[in-house]
C-alpha cells in the first residue's frame, strides 16, 4: 500500500507532481536523487513521497541495465528501510507478470493488482 494513512486530495496531487518532475528529469537522462525532491513536500508526506520516488528510481535504474539492490535503498533511506523489500517484490512481480498487466495504463503507472472478479482486474 503506497499511502499509510488517510491522504488529502492536496496531498496525492503533490505527491503526483512531485513524481512527474522526478520521472521528467529521469526521461531527460539525468539521474535524479530522490531524496533532492524531499524538500518539495511537507515533512508529513516524506515517508510515502520516499517510497514512490525509490519506487520509480529504481523501475528507471532496471530500464537502464543497473541491478538495484534492497540492501542500498535500505541504508540511504531509513525512514522507509522497511518497506524496501516490499518494493523489490512488487517491481519484480510487476516485470514477472509483464504479460498479465502492463506497468502503466495511460499517465498511470500500475503497481499491483489488488483484486480480480467479475470481468475485471483492479489494480493499484
Amino acid at each position: 500500500m503506497l499511502f499509510t494513512s488517510p491522504a488529502s486530495a492536496t496531498d496525492i496531487r503533490q505527491i503526483e507532481s512531485i513524481c512527474d518532475r522526478f520521472e521528467a528529469a529521469w526521461q531527460k537522462g539525468q539521474r535524479p536523487r530522490p531524496e533532492s525532491f524531499l524538500a518539495q513536500a511537507a515533512r508529513p508526506l516524506h515517508e510515502t513521497l520516499l517510497r514512490h520516488l525509490v519506487t520509480l528510481d529504481w523501475e528507471y535504474r532496471l530500464k537502464i541495465g543497473e541491478q538495484p539492490r534492497i540492501v542500498e535503498y535500505q541504508e540511504r533511506f531509513p525512514l522507509i528501510s522497511n518497506q524496501v523489500e516490499a518494493i523489490a517484490r512488487e517491481i519484480s512481480a510487476a516485470n514477472e507478470n509483464g504479460s498479465s498487466h502492463p506497468m502503466r495504463l495511460g499517465e498511470y503507472r500500475i503497481v499491483r493488482q489488488v483484486g480480480r472478479g467479475g470481468g475485471c482486474v483492479v489494480c493499484e
